[in-house]
C-alpha cells in the first residue's frame, strides 16, 4: 500500500511541479486505495512463511521500517510514478487527456493489483515461493479485477470514473507497463541476492 501511496503522490507532484494536465483524479486515486490495494494486503497478512526464512537477517528490535524495506518501498513508488506518468502521455499524445488518464489509472491499478504477487519473498521470485499457495491472494486479485473491469468497461461506471474505452493496442501499452513494475522488483532482488551470496563467500573466506 505504501508503495502505490508514494506512485500516487510522486505522479501529482511531478504533474503539478511542471504544470501538466492531471494524470490521476481524485477518485481514480480513492478507488485504487480501496479495491486494488486494501484486498490484496488483507491476503498477504495470512501468507505462509517463506521456507529461506532462517537464512534471512533478523530485523532489529524496535525496527518499524528496516532500512531496506524503506529503499524498495521508495524505489517501486517511483518506479509505478514513471510507468503511469508514460502511459498517461502514451494516451494523451495518440488520443486525448481522457485517454491518457484512463491508461494511468489502468497502469497505477494493474500494478498494484501484480506486485502483491512479489510481496511473497523479498529475495526469490513469484515462481519460487515457498512453503503454500495462499488461496486468499489470488481470490483477491480475482475480485479486483472484477471491480476493476465493471469500471473500466461498464458506461454507467466510466462516466462515474471519467474514464473511456481504450483500444486494443493501448491495452497492450498498459498491461506492459503494469508488468514492468514484476521486472522491476525481479531485478532489485536478483541485485539483493547477489550481494548477500557476496557477502557470505567474504564471511567464509575470513
Amino acid at each position: 500500500m505504501l508503495v502505490g501511496n508514494i506512485a500516487e503522490i510522486t505522479t501529482l507532484f511531478v504533474a503539478t511541479l511542471f504544470n501538466w494536465d492531471n494524470p490521476l483524479l481524485a477518485v481514480h486515486i480513492l478507488w485504487v486505495n480501496l479495491a486494488t490495494s486494501t484486498l490484496p494486503a488483507l491476503a498477504l497478512g495470512v501468507d505462509p512463511a517463506s521456507k529461506n526464512i532462517m537464512k534471512h537477517k533478523p530485523v532489529k528490535t524496535g525496527t518499524l521500517f528496516e532500512k531496506d524495506l524503506v529503499w524498495r518501498v521508495i524505489t517501486q513508488g517511483i518506479f509505478v510514478a514513471m510507468m503511469t506518468l508514460t502511459a498517461y502521455f502514451i494516451g494523451a499524445s495518440i488520443d486525448n487527456p481522457l485517454t491518457g488518464q484512463t491508461m494511468a489509472f489502468s497502469v497505477l491499478a494493474l500494478s498494484q493489483m501484480l506486485r502483491a504477487f512479489n510481496q511473497h519473498s523479498n529475495t526469490e521470485p513469484i515462481w519460487k515461493r515457498a512453503t503454500g499457495m495462499n488461496m486468499w491472494l489470488a481470490i483477491s486479485f480475482i475480485v479486483s479485477a472484477f471491480f476493476m473491469g465493471l469500471i473500466l468497461f461498464v458506461p454507467a461506471l466510466q462516466k462515474v470514473f471519467y474514464i473511456t474505452n481504450i483500444s486494443a493496442g493501448q491495452w497492450i501499452i498498459v498491461i506492459a507497463l503494469s508488468l514492468l513494475s514484476i521486472v522491476q522488483v525481479k531485478i532489485f532482488k536478483g541485485f539483493k541476492k547477489l550481494r548477500t551470496n557476496s557477502g557470505r563467500t567474504k564471511l567464509i573466506e575470513e
